[in-house]
């Protein structure tokens, strides 16, 4: 009775090893072909249902050689035409048969045993320029942006509404030939009466409108001091005569300014106006000229357009006067 624990644990650990052995003997827990491949991931889409993204599935093959030789006429029919050089074939191992299968393909192989199927999905933003806004995915998880904050979502097959309309941002990307003479790096178009996000645009892989900089309390006296919204919480850093800010927070001032109350920017779609702005004039420039950078917002009509760029301190023709007027030039053709 005492060596029954013993014995307990030696037989389980036996039949255990003899279902391993015989489910990847006929080829079973080989084949990554995975049911959450049949659930197509979520798509973000413009406010009015566009899709801002475009899914693309990779597909390869691989076959399981477990030393046994093979010989043309034992191959299955379903693998012949990827075998291109029997010679190439290792003993033991796996042999790549393509790595660009079609649908159709996936499902032929799919039945023949020691046959293993890995899926990949690539995730491509519509218009470059918004991929650090939509973020990145790798091995089926949202590692970044919004493909990060709306994963559960996105996981399950759902797709999210966002505030953002592809009718402007075919006119902010249309007009992206002025952006290099400019030295435009980065552009977002919000909606003044409700915080919507419209249109963005970003040369960099860095989301630009959370990028940190330092200006002198004088410079941002709002009383903003946190700006949220859907890909997080950003706070106002102060030390002595000196703050590091974000665009947002600068945005956010600027919308609740012109609304009279709090209003924070958002990526979703809002149902009816939250306010409506003043007509009071904005035109805020800041030279950061220890990093050569320089940010711009302005209005036209309810909506308020930011800029951010880069300039050389050894061009003589440029001024901020120079660089509003262009801005404006842009505002006016946008």
């Amino acid at each position: 009775m005492r060596s029954c624990p013993n014995f307990c644990s030696i037989l389980a650990l036996f039949i255990l090893g003899l279902t391993m052995f015989f489910g990847l003997s006929s080829g079973k827990g080989f084949n990554s072909f995975s049911e959450e491949l049949n659930v197509r991931r979520g798509y973000l889409l413009d406010r009015e249902g566009e899709p801002l993204i475009i899914n693309k599935e990779n597909f390869k093959a691989y076959l399981l050689l477990k030393g046994k030789s093979l010989i043309g006429t034992d191959w299955p029919k379903e693998i012949k035409p990827y075998i291109k050089n029997p010679l190439d074939l290792p003993e033991k191992g796996l042999y790549l048969l393509s790595e660009n299968l079609t649908l159709d393909e996936v499902k032929n192989l799919k039945k023949v045993e020691n046959v293993i199927i890995k899926g990949e999905l690539e995730r491509q933003p519509l218009f470059e320029g918004l991929r650090p806004l939509i973020g990145e995915v790798a091995e089926g998880e949202g590692i970044s942006g919004l493909e990060k904050i709306f994963d559960p979502y996105l996981k399950r097959g759902e797709s999210i509404l966002t505030s953002l309309d592809i009718k402007i941002l075919k006119r902010v990307y249309y007009m992206n030939k002025n952006y290099e003479k400019f030295s435009i790096r980065g552009l977002a178009v919000f909606k003044l009466s409700t915080g919507e996000l419209l249109a963005y645009y970003s040369q960099g892989g860095r989301n630009w409108l959370e990028k940190r900089i330092a200006l002198s309390t004088r410079d941002f006296q709002s009383k903003v001091d946190k700006v949220t919204w859907e890909l997080g919480s950003l706070a106002i850093k102060e030390d002595r005569a000196t703050m590091e800010i974000t665009p947002l927070h600068i945005i956010k001032a600027l919308m609740t300014e012109a609304c009279g109350k709090p209003l924070d920017p958002t990526i979703l779609p809002k149902k009816g106006e939250a306010c409506i702005p003043s007509e009071k004039e904005m035109d805020a420039l800041y030279l950061l000229k220890d990093l050569e950078e320089w940010f711009y917002f302005t209005r036209k009509g309810d909506i308020l357009y930011a800029f951010y760029g880069n300039f050389s301190l050894n061009e003589k023709e440029y001024t901020p006067e120079t660089l509003k007027n262009n801005l404006k030039y842009l505002v006016r053709n946008l």
